[in-house]
């Protein structure tokens, strides 16, 4: 998953990279992938496929079976606030090294950040339903992830 962090790099400018950038990269990945795979469940699921991780839901003690029926089960719910969790460190973990970016690319990364923040918002606010459809989150709320990722951007070029 951290490879998808590292493959936008030289999208956003970065051809050699510190280790730092490196290993931010790696976790917005990393929480680009466990953000898709909560948004998808029901979707996946469809499919006859699921993609939590499977450490996790031995953990939670969540069979398969139950994903498979829909069934939005405590420990269902348990394990996908753990991964919204999980998915915001590592989110988190991301921004705290957007300064070393470009200043061309911070803000696409802030923006990526905000909106992987509002799909988990999202879901939490369904009470972890990813069941029974894609989780989504609407024009108003992408607008606002873009405008929020902008201001977050002229902080950081002030020093705020």
């Amino acid at each position: 998953a951290g490879t998808v962090g590292l493959m936008l790099l030289p999208i956003l400018g970065v051809p050699k990279f510190t280790e730092e950038i490196r290993a931010g990269a790696i976790d917005l990945g990393i929480a680009i992938q466990l953000t898709n795979i909560l948004r998808d469940v029901g979707q996946d699921v469809a499919l006859g496929r699921i993609y939590l991780p499977q450490e996790d839901l031995a953990r939670f003690d969540v069979d398969e079976v139950d994903i498979l029926a829909l069934r939005r089960t405590p420990a269902y719910c348990e394990l996908i606030r753990f991964e919204v969790d999980r998915a915001r460190q590592f989110l988190q973990s991301a921004r705290l090294t957007v300064p070393a970016l470009p200043q061309f690319s911070q803000l696409v990364v802030l923006a990526i950040i905000q909106f992987m923040g509002a799909l988990l918002d999202e879901l939490l606010a369904r009470d972890c339903d990813n069941l029974s459809g894609k989780v989504k989150v609407g024009t108003l709320q992408k607008a606002t992830c873009i405008l929020s990722a902008g201001v977050e951007w002229v902080r950081l070029r002030l020093g705020m």
